[in-house]
């Protein structure tokens, strides 16, 4: 990887496979897709900790957390 990219390498390499299975597998790049996002959002949280974690640690509680909500722009 590089060093632009080391920062995201917690999420780079679902975001590469989701890529790779585009055209031969739609269902596992859904599939995919909604893994890379969950692992996306984690980094943010992982980033910026003025965020609080929700009390559940899947994509729904993660998104809808309000500390979330108001940090992101739409």
């Amino acid at each position: 990887m590089s060093q632009n990219t080391k920062e995201y390498a917690l999420f780079a390499p679902a975001v590469m496979e989701v890529e790779r299975v585009y055209a031969s597998a739609p269902a596992m790049c859904a599939v995919g897709c909604r893994k890379a996002l969950e692992l996306a959002v984690k980094w943010v949280y992982s980033a910026d900790n003025t965020m609080q974690m929700p009390y559940k640690d899947n994509l729904q509680s993660l998104i809808h957390e309000p500390s979330f909500r108001f940090s992101v722009d739409y």
